[in-house]
């Protein structure tokens, strides 16, 4: 098996172990063992857990990035503005794999200096283009959600919901999302 096919096994056996059981219950014996390879074969590929739950982040960075488009693809006629606050609604209440896998993520960063210099660095591409898509949409008014300050809030409202699993009226809860969004745009755009 040629290196970025056994890597990519590995990330696929990861992946499902760390949803099914939790990043933090999960250890490179786990996945040698799933896998069937030897320490050395698992240890050729990745160092460490961290490195393996870094590279299923940055693989689903795409998934986020396409939430936009999927919603403007699905209403056309919706206003730019309600497409941004719908894209922000939807990522806080994704409940898909790239978001558990990315709050997990975020959640071992706080163990980690390798992920944290991995964050900063996906955030900082993340940001990056955010800014080259607003350019070409001549839509520089929302900037504001790439503010460190909202990025933090959005970062924990989606782990308060992930280890909360609200119960409640999701619909209800979309719309005290989208008010708020709204109102935050309307406070903070272009800045």
């Amino acid at each position: 098996m040629d290196k970025e096919d056994r890597r990519s096994q590995i990330c696929e056996v990861a992946r499902r172990l760390f949803i099914e059981n939790g990043f933090e219950n999960v250890t490179m014996k786990d996945i040698k063992n799933e896998l069937g390879i030897s320490v050395g074969g698992l240890y050729h590929h990745y160092s460490n857990i961290y490195e393996i739950l870094n590279d299923l982040v940055v693989k689903s960075q795409e998934y986020k990035n396409n939430l936009f488009f999927d919603i403007r693809k699905e209403n056309p006629d919706m206003s730019l503005d309600d497409v941004m606050v719908e894209t922000v609604v939807s990522l806080l209440l994704d409940s898909s794999e790239y978001s558990k896998l990315y709050i997990m993520f975020l959640i071992a960063n706080k163990s980690s200096d390798d992920l944290s210099e991995s964050r900063e660095d996906m955030e900082k591409k993340s940001r990056d283009e955010f800014l080259k898509f607003l350019d070409c949409l001549k839509a520089s008014e929302y900037r504001c959600f790439i503010n460190d300050d909202f990025v933090n809030f959005i970062n924990a409202v989606k782990i308060g919901n992930y280890y909360l699993e609200y119960p409640g009226d999701i619909d209800k809860m979309k719309d005290f999302y989208r008010a708020f969004v709204k109102s935050y745009l309307e406070n903070n755009r272009g800045c």
